[in-house]
């Protein structure tokens, strides 16, 4: 293999994989925030967690934008071939992603905060994600100033033909970056916690294996990016060992963005594609012959306390239009209370998927009936 400084002057360009890779990472994001934003508008449940990730999707087409402009000047390709304007350029526009990344990155998870924070009324899980919400702020402040100011004045970062000075950022990237590993795990770990050991229907598991796996590749991301970070540093060929770091920062991004987004989109599936996913959990059973046969077919939407959710069934069914099989149903105090404001519905939007706050008159299971009576001769 050719060593790095004999490849300097080598014609290589890596520069239309990752545009190519960006493209279809930023279509992916648009679409699936798009279709977030219209699910939650069309029932009118645009949140704080939504504006944050719009925020999050429109810094990641400015660090899409410096992103091409740093391919065009010289990001892919080896110094050698980089003339001294175009590297004043990439600099600059190098300077600029990790700006639009970092405040990205910050918006998305913020947004996954601001989803815990609203759906839950459990004091520990409030807590932990004020304080996960507390150290993400701190973290892309911090992130933003010094990217900002390394260097004094600004401008000789790519001008060095100016009198200035730049600090030495070497611990502060690998701080930067150890973080926002932590910032990754520690978000999306809570909702394990939140819904460790609780029986969920199918449906939910699996979304909710999508949205961890998503998750999981963002954390993973991260890692890997750190792995490469040493190389980076120490290289005589900044522009073409960039490459695979800038890519992991993009797949982190993404992902964490689509995992932000999956967990609205199963109501927009079933309103749009419903032979798709099938109908909502029900069953069927038949009520005791009195003179007339009565079948009566129960639709349920299954409501339960997490951290209370007891084998026996809490409720009963409510039978309406007549041959009623009991009344309507609600938890107990004590369900109530030791469920922490946590429960696992099969309702609509990401609570549909995670966990909704517990209303003060308790969990209520509601029950669709289709009655169809037979005469008998």
């Amino acid at each position: 293999m050719v060593g790095e400084g004999n490849s300097m002057d080598s014609p290589e360009d890596r520069g239309p994989m990752m545009l190519g890779a960006n493209v279809a990472f930023l279509g992916c994001t648009i679409l699936f925030v798009s279709l977030r934003s219209y699910a939650k508008i069309s029932v009118k449940a645009f949140g704080t967690d939504d504006v944050l990730v719009c925020l999050a999707a429109l810094s990641s087409i400015g660090l899409f934008v410096a992103g091409f402009f740093a391919m065009k000047h010289g990001m892919g390709r080896h110094m050698g071939t980089i003339s001294p304007e175009e590297l004043v350029m990439y600099t600059k526009m190098v300077w600029i992603s990790r700006l639009f990344h970092s405040a990205s990155i910050s918006f998305v998870k913020a947004s996954l905060l601001a989803l815990y924070i609203r759906l839950t009324s459990s004091r520990t899980y409030r807590s932990l994600s004020y304080i996960s919400l507390v150290l993400v702020i701190c973290h892309v402040i911090s992130s933003l100033m010094v990217t900002t100011f390394q260097c004094t004045p600004v401008p000789y970062l790519w001008d060095k033909m100016i009198k200035g000075r730049c600090i030495q950022t070497r611990i502060f990237h690998f701080v930067d970056a150890g973080l926002n590993i932590l910032t990754n795990v520690l978000i999306y770990i809570l909702p394990v916690l939140m819904l460790w050991g609780i029986q969920l229907p199918k449906r939910q598991i699996f979304g909710l294996c999508v949205v961890f796996s998503l998750g999981a590749l963002a954390c993973a991301a991260s890692i890997i990016r750190l792995i490469y970070l040493p190389k980076l540093l120490d290289s005589h060929d900044p522009t073409w060992t960039i490459v695979n770091s800038f890519n992991w920062s993009i797949i982190e991004l993404h992902a964490a963005i689509l995992a932000a987004c999956t967990l609205s989109l199963k109501t927009l599936m079933e309103r749009h594609f419903p032979n798709l996913l099938g109908a909502p959990y029900h069953y069927s059973h038949s009520a005791p012959k009195l003179g007339r046969h009565k079948r009566y077919r129960v639709r349920h939407h299954m409501s339960y306390a997490l951290g209370s959710m007891d084998t026996r069934e809490h409720t009963t069914n409510h039978i309406e239009g007549g041959g009623g099989v009991g009344g309507g149903g609600v938890l107990s105090d004590k369900d109530r209370d030791d469920g922490g404001g946590m429960m696992a519905v099969g309702g609509d939007g990401e609570s549909e998927i995670l966990f909704i706050e517990v209303p003060d008159r308790g969990i209520v299971k509601t029950t669709e009936v289709e009655v169809r009576v037979v005469e008998r001769g």
